[in-house]
């Protein structure tokens, strides 16, 4: 039986046997995990597919998989939740607009200056069937319902938006950024429209970005 969940590797055809603990010990210990795709270059140097990433699976915006008993099949359907106010989230959505070389004009610096008084949620991809009775009752529902578990307690927010118009239905949740205080640990957000709930969890230690908190 191999110690300590060891692996076993042949090299150079002599059998040997390298476990976990040696197998780190080769590497001088280092850790598995390196810097972050948006880490490895300097804004505004980032690669289209770090800007997508950013936008769509990173710590400030996770996709979310929600199931509609939608007649006459189930169906499923993949959203993102998305922390659209926080810094490295608004960089990726500057160069996607206004692309590297636009990202000195006064629009776009302005975009990336503004200090917003409330931390935006934004939950992109929603299907038509969660606002059967219209955008105005879908505000309403997720107002009452959406919240933010932070450190034992619920914040709720301060206004919720569905923009008219729009191809693919959306929301938009403002919390007051001065009732969230987090402390590095978690923020788990959940909220309910008709039959559909939506989760997700935030992580955030992971959502510091140049030494700061960024929602």
């Amino acid at each position: 039986m191999l110690e300590n969940n060891a692996v076993r590797f042949v090299m150079h055809g002599d059998g040997r046997t390298v476990t976990r603990r040696r197998l780190l010990a080769f590497f001088g210990a280092a850790p598995l995990v390196g810097p972050a795709i948006w880490e490895r270059h300097s804004f505004p140097d980032w690669p289209p597919d770090v800007v997508e990433r950013l936008l769509s699976d990173s710590p400030w915006a996770k996709p979310v998989r929600l199931s509609l008993p939608c007649p006459p099949e189930h169906n499923e359907f993949c959203l993102t939740v998305r922390w659209s106010t926080a810094l490295p989230v608004r960089q990726a959505l500057a160069l996607r607009r206004w692309s590297r070389s636009g990202i000195g004009s006064p629009e776009a610096v302005e975009f990336l200056s503004r200090e917003e008084p409330e931390c935006l949620l934004e939950i992109l991809s929603l299907p038509w069937q969660m606002a059967p009775r219209g955008t105005r009752r879908l505000e309403a529902e997720l107002l009452q319902t959406a919240g933010l578990r932070v450190a034992g307690s619920v914040i709720c927010p301060v206004a919720a938006y569905v923009p008219k118009g729009r191809e693919n239905l959306s929301a938009e949740l403002r919390f007051s950024r001065s009732d969230l205080k987090a402390d590095g640990g978690a923020l788990e957000f959940a909220a309910a429209a008709g039959p559909a709930r939506i989760q997700q969890t935030f992580r955030g230690k992971a959502m510091v970005y140049r030494g700061r908190l960024e929602l």
